[in-house]
């Protein structure tokens, strides 16, 4: 199973993210800043830049989630928790 986890660079969604990782699932983690791309990329995780206050952008992002594991099936919406 792949999850995308918002709000992954620190507090609950880094929690999230690490409990996710060793249950045994695929984590896209998504954090604010930089350039939208994949930062990093390992057996099971995968980083993503972006802004989720850019709404028009979301289409990018989900590209970038798919292209990091070819699907998502669940979604924890944390950023700005």
């Amino acid at each position: 199973m792949v999850v995308l986890v918002t709000g992954t660079s620190r507090g609950i969604g880094e929690g999230i993210a690490s409990l996710l990782l060793e249950r045994g699932r695929r984590v896209v983690g998504v954090s604010r800043g930089g350039s939208r791309d994949v930062l990093r990329r390992d057996e099971g995780f995968a980083v993503l830049r972006h802004d989720l206050a850019a709404p028009k952008e979301v289409d990018a992002l989900l590209a970038l989630a798919l292209s990091a594991f070819g699907s998502t099936e669940a979604l924890v919406n944390n950023a700005g928790c």
